[in-house]
């Protein structure tokens, strides 16, 4: 280890850093009925999103649309009507699960050799669904350095280390394990650090970020590394500098096998969009 002295950074359990994970997807859409002879889940779940609608969801994976830190919702809800009118229990559980509905979601189902996004923001307050449950926070400006810290290298080492990962690959979570997940303790940062933060999200929220195999490629992902740890942590800059820490741990985590899964493509971006080429380091 360096004989420098360690870098302080404040961790919790994402349980202690924001209010509540929104419910599961069978609390949102479940057909089973109850003791009180009504489904489990007050909505049914549409597809597309037309104007006006009153209850936007981030639902499915998609992984042309995740490219981005900012992702728009793919479908919507309605409230179940039992004959031809809505009964008083099921709307007030609809009122409650929509009471979840946040900006940022979680990503349940990591495909880490294909996916770019541990946490999506949404633009607008939208449901979370089977593989984006929402996360609710007291103070919402707190959204975006949790945004920015999971979608980060030491972000996705935190998921990595404690994510399931029975599947070469991939990285899975459960709406009940999501709250042990180490992130940022976005309690202890000031409120010039959220302003920060806020400044550091808008300037890449639309940046095309690689899928987590090719983090050591990355720019725009060293450039959210960079955003966080200096200009809203503090942290020295030689931090994020060419060949210190955070771009080691970035070639480490590229050469984990449970990340790459010996993939034998790379993505790369074009003007057109995107496209598949061969590896030439895993023939």
């Amino acid at each position: 280890m360096s004989p420098a002295p360690p870098v302080i950074i404040p961790i919790c359990p994402i349980e202690i850093a924001i209010q509540r994970i929104g419910p599961h997807d069978l609390d949102i859409t479940g057909a089973q009925i109850k003791n009180d002879r009504l489904p489990q889940g007050p909505f049914e779940k549409l597809d597309g999103l037309p104007p006006g609608a009153a209850y936007p969801c981030l639902w499915n994976h998609d992984n042309l649309r995740e490219r981005t830190l900012i992702v728009e919702p793919d479908s919507h809800c309605r409230i179940r009507q039992v004959g031809d009118q809505v009964p008083p229990v099921l709307q007030a559980r609809a009122e409650a699960r929509w009471a979840t509905a946040a900006r940022a979601h979680y990503n349940r189902d990591l495909q880490f050799n294909s996916q770019s996004l541990i946490v999506a923001m949404t633009a607008e307050r939208a449901i979370g669904g089977r593989a984006w449950p929402s996360v609710v926070f007291e103070n919402a400006i707190h959204e975006f350095a949790f945004a920015l810290w999971c979608n980060s290298t030491l972000g996705l080492l935190c998921h990595w280390w404690m994510s399931n990962k029975t599947q070469s690959g991939r990285g899975t979570t459960t709406v009940t394990s999501i709250p042990a997940i180490a992130t940022l303790n976005v309690h202890d940062l000031s409120e010039s650090q959220h302003t920060r933060a806020q400044r550091v999200f808008e300037r890449f929220a639309h940046r095309r970020l690689l899928p987590f195999d090719q983090i050591d490629e990355d720019e725009a992902r060293a450039e959210i590394d960079r955003g966080l740890l200096v200009e809203v942590l503090g942290l020295n800059p030689a931090f994020c500098a060419a060949g210190g820490p955070i771009e080691r741990l970035r070639r480490k985590l590229a050469a984990e096998p449970q990340i790459h899964a010996d993939k034998l493509t790379r993505l790369v971006f074009t003007p057109e969009g995107e496209t598949s080429i061969r590896r030439s380091d895993r023939i």
